[in-house]
């Protein structure tokens, strides 16, 4: 799939911008963009809801859910407000609301979330960054 694939497709539901730019249809439907075969390499953006089944290269940004099924294989920079991961994700991942990594799911990124939810049996290697953003870490081991 090709961006020019995927204005084509948005073009034919008779998508339209609203006032922050994200893409929906007229008549208030929410469109879920659905990869499965092998290959996409293209910026994501501006989708509602999102499932993956197959391989990704690029980068992806929605304000809501992103689904990595058990055959997914991302590579890429990843920022939505909830993902739940059973496939393979190697990338950096922001995710405003929350972060679940199933049993079967592998994750090779730095994660950036207020909360992180991982199932006994799946696999994570980086760094997680939790809680207030802005605010001032306090290390609690060295005060006991």
């Amino acid at each position: 799939m090709t961006e020019e694939h995927l204005s084509a497709l948005l073009s034919a539901a008779e998508a339209k911008k609203d006032d922050k730019g994200w893409v929906g249809a007229s008549d208030g439907r929410l469109f879920t963009l659905y990869v499965a075969y092998g290959g996409a390499g293209l910026t994501v953006s501006r989708v509602e809801a999102m499932r993956i089944d197959g391989k990704f290269n690029g980068k992806i940004h929605s304000k809501n859910e992103l689904i990595v099924g058990e055959s997914a294989h991302i590579e890429g920079d990843i920022h939505v407000g909830r993902i739940a991961i059973s496939g393979t994700v190697v990338g950096k991942i922001v995710a405003d609301q929350r972060v679940e990594i199933h049993r079967n799911g592998k994750v090779y990124s730095d994660i950036d979330t207020p909360a992180l939810i991982i199932e006994e049996g799946a696999v994570f290697q980086g760094n997680c960054v939790m809680g207030d953003k802005k605010g001032n870490v306090t290390n609690i081991a060295s005060k006991a």
